[in-house]
């Protein structure tokens, strides 16, 4: 995805003059003669929860994602309305889905732009593959330049019994259809007692997924590219980096809409404390965690469009405060799985968000 000067043409002559970031319903009258351009982000779902080693819980999907470019004039009302993001839940429960977002224009045109939210990720005791929550599509309205990217997945269970948990699908800054290229980490490990938990999508690729019975834990997904397969390594960043922020070289350069989205994702670590597993910069998938002292356990939380890490508790205790990884402006929650535990509490989804851009025609 290019930045706004590519969006808008090269040597184009509209002069921005306002830049609006919505996390809340905004009613706002043009100032421009000109152009108007958005981004516009549906909220993602929270990850499932499970107690009791009562089988899969997955992470939630990621919202869909929809940019345009809009003829506007002076006095015309903007209307634009981000969606929530899932909550997160706790005990034994499916995830909660977002909702969606949308953008409306009245006065000298009459324009309307939905991106449809995330599912909340999957909770299921019946054996053999289970197909993770689906990333927000379908979305309606929009000009002719209008382009979309399909919510990534929350991570599934593609074969086996084995009990786990999934990380978070992320937001598609591909603008492709697919909503398999940012999802959350899958598995497929055996035995029924095998506890796994799988890192969260990242803005360019999936989380890690998880084959064999030796390794339990994967890394985020990173803006460039997928996680390793059976590793506990993030995705790299656009440079090629895993678990780093965004390079300061192109984040001053290409920043989208103004916002930081080249990050690498999170390396997945045993820790027990808050950030272990975070992501560590915008368009990075947080890496999953896992617990078997006794301590709190952490999925990574994303920071913008990733997807949240998975956590699981090995050890049998119960514990109170053990959370999946939250996502976050779009990327879905991490799930959370236990062995027996109390007060579990799985990954928020991320909140919905409309950024638009006003820009004055200097013809």
């Amino acid at each position: 995805m290019s930045n706004l000067n590519t969006f808008i043409g090269a040597g184009s002559s509209l002069i921005p003059l306002r830049y609006v970031f919505a996390r809340s319903m905004q009613m706002i009258t043009s100032p421009v003669r000109g152009k108007l351009a958005v981004l516009c982000v549906a909220g993602s779902g929270s990850g499932a929860a499970t107690t009791n080693n009562t089988g899969f819980c997955g992470g939630g999907a990621a919202g869909e994602i929809a940019t345009d470019l809009i003829d506007i004039e002076v006095g015309d009302l903007v209307i634009l309305s981000p969606g929530s993001g899932g909550a997160s839940v706790t005990g034994i429960n499916a995830g909660n889905p977002g909702t969606q977002s949308a953008v409306s224009i009245g006065g000298s045109i009459t324009y309307s732009l939905t991106c449809a939210p995330g599912a909340g990720g999957v909770r299921s005791t019946t054996t053999g593959a289970i197909t993770g929550a689906a990333g927000g599509t379908g979305g309606t309205g929009g000009t002719s330049l209008v382009q979309r990217g399909a919510g990534g997945n929350g991570g599934s269970r593609t074969a086996n019994n084995g009990t786990g948990a999934t990380g978070g699908g992320a937001c598609n800054l591909q603008l492709t259809s697919s909503s398999t290229i940012t999802r959350g980490g899958n598995y497929s490990q055996t035995g029924a007692g095998t506890s796994t938990s799988t890192g969260g999508g990242g803005a360019g690729g999936n989380g890690g997924d998880l084959t064999t019975n030796s390794v339990f834990r994967s890394g985020g997904g990173g803006y460039g590219g997928a996680a390793a397969t059976d590793a506990l390594t993030g995705g790299p960043n656009a440079v090629g980096t895993s678990n780093a922020a965004s390079p300061t070289s192109i984040l001053s350069n290409f920043a989208l809409f103004g916002l930081d989205v080249f990050g690498g994702g999170r390396t997945s670590t045993i820790g027990t404390t808050s950030g272990t597993n975070d992501a560590p910069g915008g368009g990075g998938g947080g890496g999953s965690g896992q617990d078997s002292g006794g301590g709190q356990n952490f999925g990574g939380n994303a920071i913008l469009f990733g997807g949240g890490g998975a956590a699981v508790n090995t050890n049998g205790s119960s514990h109170t405060g053990v959370f999946g990884g939250a996502g976050k402006a779009g990327g879905g929650g991490g799930a959370f799985a236990a062995v027996a535990g109390s007060g579990v509490t799985s990954g928020a989804g991320g909140e919905g968000f409309v950024i638009a851009v006003f820009l004055q025609s200097g013809s």
